[in-house]
């Protein structure tokens, strides 16, 4: 009888350590690279081109939660920003940057489409590479948004 008991409890335990490996595993692989990263929102921004890079500012949209701010980023800089949390409200939220162009007018681009509900992770990595002739941002984008991966990159921009 107690050899059963025994039998029955570490069949027990290694089942329940199976589990928790699969899962711990599944969340690795689902995350990539981007597991070593907290969870919240990470921003790490890169100035890959020659000019100085000045009043950047990343929000979440349509809440318009102000995530973070640099006030100047010279080149060949880096710099990583980290919020906690975002606030918890509803689908359908982008987080955008903002910055002045040439012209003084702002300039508000989409960096990541947010799909999930209460996102645990976010983390975009930014590479500006220059400036177009109106002074909107070249870039090169990559990231993880709670669900998927994504990378992309800007070279150019249509005039209106």
């Amino acid at each position: 009888m107690k050899k059963k008991i025994y039998i029955l409890l570490g069949a027990l335990i290694s089942f329940v350590l199976f589990v928790l490996g699969a899962l711990y595993l599944n969340e690795r692989l689902f995350q990539g690279e981007y597991y070593h990263y907290e969870d919240g929102v990470t921003i790490e921004v890169t100035n890959s081109s020659d000019e100085e890079l000045t009043n950047l500012s990343f929000i979440i949209n349509p809440l318009f939660q102000d995530l973070c701010s640099i006030g100047s980023l010279e080149p060949k800089e880096s710099i990583s920003l980290y919020t906690p949390a975002i606030n918890k409200v509803g689908n359908d939220r982008s987080l955008y940057l903002k910055y002045l162009n040439n012209q003084m007018r702002e300039e508000q681009v989409s960096l990541a489409y947010l799909a999930s509900y209460n996102p645990r992770k976010i983390v975009v990595i930014l590479d500006i590479t220059g400036k177009d002739h109106m002074g909107r941002f070249l870039y090169r984008v990559k990231g993880f948004d709670n669900v998927s991966h994504f990378e992309y990159e800007i070279t150019t921009h249509e005039d209106n």
